[in-house]
């Protein structure tokens, strides 16, 4: 992976490999060298098969890498500051999509599509936790930004195909509002 890095002057780096470890300091450090902010996502499942930690990453690459995994790292500090790191999960963008295609009635889902879905992402992304490190949303907002998702898939569908379009407040009234009831503890004597 070294030489790869090195030979090809690589900027960003995603971990799939589910290999503990596999980022190495010198993998690291050569990204480090390629780019001012090396993007480096360490996305392997469990967090014992992740790639890499983020201090690690951070250590490596003097806090100049901008930095996502695929399992939760508790916030660390760094150079004097908190960092906290977003955890990158497939449940930011399909449910979004999932309900804007349902709705619209689209015949099909095109690559565009999700990419108008990541654009919409980034845009929900604070500016106050992109300055702590963070590159996704909090997950207290995730119906908000499923509806605003939902908005640009069907804005997207409905460049591509003849369907009708929604409005926000349209999308929101059309999503489900979990219930829950009261659970009773029943002792039985006897």
């Amino acid at each position: 992976m070294l030489e790869v890095v090195e030979n090809f002057q690589s900027t960003v780096l995603i971990g799939t490999s589910g290999r503990n470890g596999h980022f190495t300091a010198d993998v690291i450090k050569a990204m480090a060298k390629n780019a001012d902010q090396p993007i480096i996502f360490p996305l392997s499942n469990p967090t014992s098969n992740s790639e890499s930690t983020p201090y690690e990453i951070y250590k490596h690459t003097k806090g100049k890498a901008i930095v996502a995994t695929g399992s939760p790292f508790e916030s660390f500090q760094f150079d004097g500051k908190i960092i906290n790191i977003g955890q990158g999960n497939n449940f930011f963008i399909f449910p979004g999509v999932g309900l804007g295609a349902i709705l619209c009635k689209g015949g099909y889902i095109s690559d565009s599509v999700f990419t108008e879905a990541a654009y919409t992402l980034s845009e929900l992304t604070p500016q106050n936790l992109i300055d702590k490190g963070t590159v996704y949303p909090s997950f207290n907002g995730i119906r908000e930004l499923s509806a605003n998702i939902a908005l640009s898939t069907i804005n997207q569908i409905a460049q591509e195909q003849d369907i009708i379009k929604f409005s926000l407040e349209d999308i929101k009234s059309a999503m489900w509002e979990p219930e829950y009831h009261t659970l009773e503890k029943m002792i039985k004597k006897g």
